[in-house]
């Protein structure tokens, strides 16, 4: 089951720092299932099944929800991908929407960065890249964050984000979440998986008081209609090793707002985006965020793991 006790930020850089210098000394091992187990189940999880677990999750029928898991823990209750989102599609009905993230890889042509809506890859696992590409799923069209979705609300999730000033604000997908009472379900990852933990910091964006918070690029946006740059800003790198995410979500599993079920061994997680939303936006009020050591850079001076 997913990890519920504090770590304290201090701790989670240390563990950070590990994971990287790990990551680089074992550069010649290119296998992507290193280290998994390979766990067989007998069987398969039946409709009622999963029907049961997103009832006690308190998913039901004409919701809005976004979801993150992937293709591997869907593979373990006996499903292929697409069966994973016909059946979350039925569950939901006319009413209902299914979201999921839909990050994109970006195109280097002629010195620019490009987002072709429709046909670049999401990078965020196999099921978002499934759902991504059937013929009824809407993209948004903001460069950093896009989401997919596809039902009654689809268009409304995800037709503003282009205006977002960062991939998390009120304009986006995962700020319409909130805004529709939306839901999150999670399989077979961690709570720190969803993306609505960074819509606090991107609505209240004047209340962070970090400087150098974002940075900023010019993405050119390639849809039906032809092509256009937009002014992204997104967090700064090296933000990345001060993220408190251990710490925020386990605060998260103490304020009761994440619920849990199994399912032939699998977790399931799920989060009610608004009441979510508000309490990490109450906390960002009282000058809490999720980088709360952010000010060590000063003498530190990393640089994000990607540079």
């Amino acid at each position: 089951m997913p990890i519920t006790h504090h770590i304290p930020p201090g701790v989670e850089i240390v563990l950070r720092a590990c994971k990287v210098i790990t990551e680089r000394l074992q550069w010649g091992n290119n296998s992507v299932t290193e280290g998994f187990q390979d766990i067989r189940y007998k069987g398969s999880a039946t409709k009622d099944d999963m029907n049961a677990v997103l009832r006690s999750l308190g998913i039901f029928p004409g919701n809005v929800v976004m979801m993150h898991s992937d293709a591997g823990a869907v593979a373990r209750l006996g499903w292929t991908p697409s069966e994973m989102i016909d059946h979350l599609l039925e569950y939901l009905g006319p009413l209902g929407t299914l979201a999921m993230p839909s990050h994109p890889h970006l195109q280097d042509c002629d010195g620019r960065r490009i987002f072709d809506v429709r046909r670049s890859y999401s990078t965020v696992g196999l099921l978002t890249e499934v759902f991504r590409r059937r013929k009824e799923t809407l993209r948004s069209e903001y460069p950093f964050a896009a989401a997919a979705a596809q039902g009654a609300l689809a268009r409304q999730m995800l037709s503003a984000h282009r205006d977002s000033y960062a991939p998390h604000d009120e304009y986006s997908p995962y700020g319409r979440l909130a805004a529709l009472n939306g839901k999150v379900l999670i399989l077979g990852c961690a709570l720190d998986r969803m993306t609505i933990i960074h819509v606090a910091e991107d609505t209240l964006r004047d209340a962070i008081a970090i400087p150098g918070f974002y940075q900023t690029e010019v993405i050119w946006i390639r849809n039906d209609e032809g092509e256009f740059p937009l002014e992204t800003h997104r967090r700064a790198s090296w933000l990345w090793w001060y993220l408190a995410k251990f710490q925020w979500t386990a605060q998260m599993h103490d304020q009761g707002l994440v619920r849990k079920a199994l399912l032939m061994g699998m977790p399931f997680l799920a989060v009610d985006a608004t009441a979510t939303v508000a309490w990490m936006q109450a906390q960002v009020r009282r000058g809490k965020t999720i980088y709360p050591l952010a000010k060590w850079n000063r003498i530190l001076r990393l640089r994000g793991p990607d540079l």
